[in-house]
């Protein structure tokens, strides 16, 4: 373990996790970016709207995600997850998302909005980033560098300002490039964060087990996370695409298709009375 964070290298990681994390943060924003074209819509603010957004990109696609990437660290290491501290880590990026998605939808098209609620976005990215270390239980002290924590948050934030840019889009698919790109923000901090961490050797037994969630609990939690909020919300923003769409004009008002086809006729019938 000691040469796991003393010495980092990206093939420590298991790359299949930090694939997955990715896949997860991707389709949390997703669902995320769907759900919040609902945050202001004829000129007013929708707080359940946007209690919802932040909900699903602060939970999936910042804790669910990043809680991934720390098991891709940790796979096949005899860890354990502090259930308060993994709680505190669900909370911090979903309340500093509120403001944050606030900022971004509301107020993104006066200049210079968009950063600063992209930057709410980063101060909840960078609490759960920086209790990482006391969230997992392993076998000594997790000490961060704090350098390579500040890069990892900065090229963290940099990713979002440009994804949460794409996502007010009202084109389709910028918004699915958004997710895609957001969904690069959490492997990309955490990657370079773990890059900083050491572990220091203590005399302290580890206790696993006390109020502590195993690794396969873990899991459990994430999928069962991204299952109910991410599919939620793209239920609801599927559905608010729908509301969005025009609706088709009533059958009974088709006048003026009804006045062009009467003059044609008429047309017609005078060029029959001139051949004949």
């Amino acid at each position: 373990m000691m040469d796991l964070f003393g010495d980092f290298r990206l093939h420590e990681f298991d790359l299949g996790m930090v694939a997955l994390s990715w896949v997860v943060a991707a389709f949390g924003a997703l669902s995320a970016f769907s759900t919040a074209r609902g945050i202001v819509m004829d000129g007013r603010t929708h707080p359940g709207w946007l209690l919802l957004s932040a909900l699903i990109l602060g939970g999936c696609t910042a804790w669910a995600a990043y809680f991934t990437g720390l098991m891709a660290l940790t796979a096949g290491e005899p860890v354990a997850f502090d259930i308060s501290l993994t709680l505190a880590a669900f909370l911090i990026p979903v309340i500093a998302f509120i403001p944050g998605m606030y900022l971004a939808w509301r107020w993104g098209h006066i200049p210079g909005m968009l950063p600063i609620g992209a930057v709410f976005l980063g101060v909840g990215l960078a609490g759960m980033n920086h209790i990482s270390g006391d969230v997992l239980r392993v076998d000594g002290r997790i000490v961060h560098d704090e350098f390579f924590l500040l890069a990892g948050t900065s090229a963290a934030v940099l990713i979002t300002i440009l994804a949460v840019f794409l996502a007010r889009s009202p084109r389709a698919l910028l918004r699915y490039l958004a997710a895609g790109i957001m969904g690069l923000a959490i492997p990309v901090m955490y990657v370079i964060s773990f890059g900083g961490l050491e572990i220091v050797p203590t005399e302290e037994a580890v206790d696993y087990f006390t109020n502590a969630i195993a690794p396969q609990l873990m899991l459990g939690l994430i999928a069962v996370t991204v299952l109910f909020f991410a599919l939620m919300g793209l239920g609801l923003g599927l559905s608010q695409e729908q509301d969005r769409q025009p609706a088709a004009a009533p059958e009974g008002d088709r006048s003026e298709e009804i006045a062009q086809a009467r003059a044609e006729i008429q047309r017609r019938r005078e060029a029959l009375r001139e051949r004949q």
